[in-house]
């Protein structure tokens, strides 16, 4: 009996200690999907008369208004789809995208332009499928607000319930729930009357490092007080040679008056550090702009994980660069391993004089207790 608890005892410590060298996979945990419950709805705006009749023009509000005058426009919601939806109305403020063209500001983020200056009588309604609704609202122009263009929208959408779906991250282990928000947005261009300038500037060009490659990314301002686009050439090189290393064409689409947008340039994966010219010439309708001036590219920095993230794996030519003696780090894991920081072989070598000695120590209580004399039987 002794014998057989000896050997099981033995048996459990081999069974334990397996499990801790084993492979350990960090816990998935993904929180249940959530459809949103008014899914099959289409939603669309529509600029209109108070009869509910299409505006004739550009498919958007145009107004002419001095400051302290208030317009009333009206919008057809509509709901082309096949469920009921109650629909969200929101004023917007509008920016200059990236490249150019106009972006409507998210929902939940401040007005402080056009987006501040409408009045809507009601901010939500149910729409039946097929069915549509004549909204009126307001646009109220501040006083003391300068002449041009100035843009918002009013944008409309069915709000989405639950965390949305889970999806899997680029590292093992990772998950993060995305949610897909439709929105529909109707521009609001509001005209006060006055001296017209329109004006781009330059504000700097600089390099960006960014996962693919290193871009170089030309910012413009819109200084004038109208929507306007831009073209012109950018020219970069080597400061002290001639060469050139970038040499193309600009074509910057619709800006707004008081912002600025990026035009990104994709250049080399690998760029060397050191000073280089950049030379951007820029014209637009009435007129016309040139930088020039040196940038700087400082040496690629090695990649370091962000509070929080992940950690980085960094590919080197010779494994053995990437830790002390080649040693591994575990890394993710809960407990002793993950918390010490201690490579692994180092670990795994311990474990293994362990088990050894356990089995020695066992081996010799089973010899013991075999060679030890049975006492006489009655």
């Amino acid at each position: 009996m002794r014998l057989a608890r000896w050997l099981r005892w033995l048996v459990c410590v081999a069974t334990a200690a397996g499990g801790v060298m084993g492979p350990v996979a960090p816990a998935l945990w993904a929180a249940p999907a959530q459809q949103a419950t008014q899914e099959g709805a289409q939603v669309s705006l529509r600029p209109v008369d108070e009869a509910g009749s299409p505006l004739p023009g550009p498919g958007y509000f145009t107004v002419t208004a001095q400051p302290g005058e208030t317009v009333t426009l009206h919008v057809l919601v509509s709901n082309a789809g096949s469920a009921p939806a109650t629909v969200v109305l929101q004023p917007v403020d509008a920016s200059s995208s990236t490249g150019g063209g106009v972006a409507y500001n998210l929902p939940e983020q401040p007005v402080r332009g056009v987006g501040a200056w409408v009045e809507l009588p009601q901010t939500s309604l149910m729409l039946e499928p097929g069915r549509a609704t004549l909204v009126p609202f307001q646009v109220r122009v501040p006083a003391g607000t300068g002449t041009g263009e100035h843009v918002g929208g009013l944008t409309a959408f069915v709000p989405t319930e639950g965390g949305g779906s889970a999806v899997a991250g680029s590292q093992p282990g990772q998950q993060f729930s995305v949610r897909v928000q439709t929105r529909t947005v109707v521009a609001v261009v509001v005209n006060v009357p006055g001296v017209r300038e329109t004006r781009l500037a330059v504000s700097g060009v600089e390099v960006e490092r960014r996962p693919d490659a290193a871009y170089l990314v030309i910012r413009v301002r819109n200084t004038g007080n109208t929507l306007a686009k831009g073209q012109g050439t950018v020219l970069v090189n080597r400061a002290g040679d001639t060469t050139p290393l970038i040499s193309g064409p600009i074509a910057l689409e619709t800006t707004v008056p008081g912002t600025e947008t990026t035009f990104p340039i994709q250049w080399t994966r690998d760029l060397p550090a050191g000073r280089y010219q950049a030379r951007v010439e820029l014209s637009w309708d009435g007129g016309g702009t040139t930088w020039e001036d040196a940038v700087t590219v400082a040496p690629l920095a090695a990649a370091t994980a962000r509070p929080g993230a992940g950690p980085i794996f960094v590919a080197t030519p010779d494994p053995r660069a990437a830790g002390a003696a080649g040693a591994e780090r575990v890394s993710g894991i809960p407990g002793i391993l993950g918390t010490a920081g201690i490579p692994a072989t180092t670990l795994m070598t311990v474990l293994l004089v362990a088990m050894a000695g356990l089995l020695v120590a066992a081996l010799a209580v089973i010899v013991a207790l075999l060679r030890r004399p049975r006492a006489a039987g009655p």
